[in-house]
Formats: structure tokens, sequence, C-alpha cells
């Protein structure tokens, strides 16, 4: 019960600082597709109750692109061969100014390996995501379908 409100209790603070520096943060996902079309999302450890795209923070030192390759390479063990890049997108709902760079990756499936920053990592049919997928997760994907029927790519 504790650990809880302490989580609700640092969120709040977080937003308070967040509101007031409106600090910029950039990160990277994937949208990773395997031979049969299937997407993998990811759990976080770290108390999220969402579904996401695979990914994380972008480092000073580096591209969107190498950041989305570090992050897959050393949460899920999955290399990538090739990256397209889908879109770039930006959220201040929680007052910080939150880029995200989305990039596209088709490899063949392959046992995935978790870290202690991922409790699962599952495949799943577009059309068949999980009720508990993240709204952002929601949103990509339907993008990505829908650029994908338009020019019978991926």
């Amino acid at each position: 019960m504790a650990a809880p409100l302490l989580q609700s209790m640092i969120h709040s603070s977080l937003r308070l600082y967040w509101r007031v520096l409106r600090p910029r943060t950039r990160g990277a996902r994937a949208i990773v597709v395997d031979e049969l079309g299937e997407v993998l999302l990811v759990k976080h450890s770290y108390g999220s109750q969402y579904w996401y795209l695979p990914g994380g923070g972008v480092r000073r030192s580096e591209s969107p692109e190498q950041a989305v390759r570090r992050e897959l390479s050393e949460e899920l063990e999955i290399r990538l061969d090739e990256t397209v890049e889908f879109g770039q997108y930006t959220n201040q709902v929680e007052g910080k100014i939150d880029t995200v760079h989305v990039y596209c990756a088709r490899i063949r499936r392959q046992p995935i390996k978790t870290s202690p920053e991922i409790a699962l990592a599952q495949w799943f049919l577009v059309d068949q995501l999980p009720a508990d997928t993240s709204p952002a997760t929601r949103r990509r994907l339907s993008e990505y379908v829908g650029a994908s029927v338009r020019s019978n790519a991926w």
C-alpha cells in the first residue's frame, strides 16, 4: 500500500517540477514487425500499466536512430539491421516537452530476452492489441497500418 502512495507522490512532484522548468526530453521507439506481421510490445518493470513500443531515451551524444538501436540491443538483445524513420511526435501534457522519434524495423522473429527494465515483451497482431496498450502506441500503430496500406510497404 505504501509503494503506490510513494509513487504517486513522486510523480506529482515531478509534474510540478516539469511545469515550472519545462525540461526537454528526447526519446526513440521502434515499430518492430516480424515476418508474420506481428508487432513487438513491451511492459516496463518500473510500474507502468501499459504496453508500449520498445525504445527509450536519446543520449546527448547520439542520434535518435542510434538511440533506438542501442535501447533495443540493451533491453531486448535485438539487433536492427535496417530502420526507416516513421515520424517525430511532441507531447507537452505533463509539462515537460517530450519529443519521441519513431522508427520502423523488420526482423526475423527470435526469442526475446528481457532485462531489468523490461518486465514483459510479446508479439501481437496489430488488430488484436491488448486492452492495456498505451493510447500513444495505439495511435502510432494505427498510423503505421494506414501508411502501410497506402504505400504497399512493409
